[in-house]
């Protein structure tokens, strides 16, 4: 009985232990010149802020890159090279993937777990929720702003 407990102790370690060697480190390095370089190539002669500027302008510039600018359009351009903008896209970026995992079907369930009379019965309980909304997860509908939940 004791040999067969510490079998399954061990087997559960490493069993925890191969889960957590399955992911790696990925080191990512800083390099300040690359970092430079790329603060020092914005310029206002950029293609994509052309593209930015007509979309948030509402009209279509006609020579780029423009001799004068107006407050309206050089403000454009800060938001436009604003390196926190980035941040915040990325952070909008990962709320719209909440949303569309939200939206997601549950995946189907499998537990086992030792028997009531002994526990060298086993029992195995298979689950696929059907509607899962019994889960505290919140719907998708819950997750947009200025919208109310049907749960």
């Amino acid at each position: 009985m004791i040999a067969i407990l510490k079998q399954i102790v061990l087997s559960s370690c490493v069993l925890l232990l191969a889960g957590c060697a399955a992911q790696r480190y990925q080191p990512a390095p800083l390099i300040p010149a690359k970092t430079a370089s790329g603060l020092e190539s914005r310029n206002l002669a950029d293609p994509g802020l052309r593209a930015y500027e007509e979309k948030n302008a509402g009209h279509a510039i006609a020579s780029w890159p423009q001799k004068t600018w107006s407050l309206g359009e050089l403000s454009l351009a800060a938001f436009y090279f604003r390196p926190t903008l980035d941040a915040a896209r990325a952070h909008v970026a990962e709320a719209e993937a909440a949303v569309t995992t939200a939206g997601a079907r549950p995946n189907p369930t499998l537990s086992v777990a030792p028997g009531v009379p002994s526990p060298y019965l086993m029992n195995v309980d298979f689950s696929i929720p059907i509607d899962g909304r019994e889960t505290a997860t919140p719907c998708a509908d819950c997750s947009e702003p200025g919208t109310s939940c049907s749960i």
